[in-house]
Order: structure tokens, then sequence, then C-alpha cells
């Protein structure tokens, strides 16, 4: 929350993680809207969601090791899938903020 906190915003953490539990548990049967992009071989919005985190992090420099690996994983899952053909792993990783 480092860095929703460098943007103005202020939560109590203990209500997040109750917003999110409760959520995961009523989607638990859902299939992701990123897993679905992936298996019809597409682009996910990983970058609009975490890249952009990944980016405010960096721009206030507050450490998001999290939101980077998810960033990471999800990347290197969709470009095992794109469009049914493998790429190297190694340049979906290249990162632009």
């Amino acid at each position: 929350m480092g860095v929703a906190r460098q943007e103005g915003m202020d939560f109590d953490k203990e209500r997040v993680l109750e917003m999110v539990r409760s959520i995961a548990e009523k989607t638990s049967q859902n299939t992701s809207s990123m897993l679905q992009d992936i298996q019809r071989g597409k682009r996910t919005e990983i970058d609009s969601i975490n890249g952009y985190v990944i980016g405010l992090g960096h721009r206030h420099r507050v450490p998001v090791k999290v939101n980077e690996t998810l960033y990471s994983l999800v990347k290197a899952k969709e470009a095992q899938h794109i469009q049914g053909r493998p790429r190297d792993i190694v340049s979906a990783l290249d990162i632009d903020y």
C-alpha cells in the first residue's frame, strides 16, 4: 500500500484484505479475464493493471516486488501462448513503464 499512500490514498489494511477475501470467495468458480486472454492467445491487461502500479512505484521509489513478480509471471505465460506460437520469453519481459 506504499504506492497508494504516495498517491494520497489511505486504506485500512484489514478492511482491504477482508474485501479481497470476500471477492475471491464469491468469484472462486469464475475464469479470470487474464486467464481467458492467455487461453485465447491474446495479450492480457497486465500492463494496464500491474504495469501501472509498477510505474508509480518506480516514480515514488517504493518497492513493488510482488507486482513486478506477478507481472513477469503473467508476461512469461502470455509469451508462451500469444497467437498460438511460442515467443522468446526474455523479450516478452521487456517492461515498458
